[in-house]
């Protein structure tokens, strides 16, 4: 079992991460569960920055619209591009992966 393997197992059997699907190739996809950020606060910490890393570059990209509401808080909704396949194949292997996870999120297939 390689480290990857190892960690994510050990995330599955403490309850911080749940199996949510499939990605197109058939592979599994995971997300955290609510405990997570009380269980491994500082993996949680970690993934959360890159992952807000990601979304910017999509949003900076023209990929996806972020506004902010009336608490302050960021909303991303899609737009033209965020749907276009010929521009979604213009992106690297995670921000496609990362794009399909987004449109899932909004029900939308890519």
């Amino acid at each position: 079992m390689t480290d990857n393997n190892e960690i994510l197992e050990k995330l599955i059997l403490a309850g911080a991460v749940e199996v949510a699907g499939l990605d197109p190739s058939g592979e599994f996809l995971y997300s955290f569960t609510p405990q997570m950020p009380e269980l491994f606060p500082e993996f949680y910490e970690h993934v959360s920055y890159h992952y807000s890393a990601a979304i910017t570059d999509l949003w900076t990209n023209g990929y996806l619209e972020i506004t902010l509401d009336e608490n302050g808080d960021e909303v991303v909704t899609l737009n033209e591009k965020s749907t276009d396949p010929a521009e979604l194949e213009k992106l690297d292997i995670p921000g496609r992966t990362l794009m399909d996870a987004i449109l899932r999120s909004f029900e939308i297939e890519s």
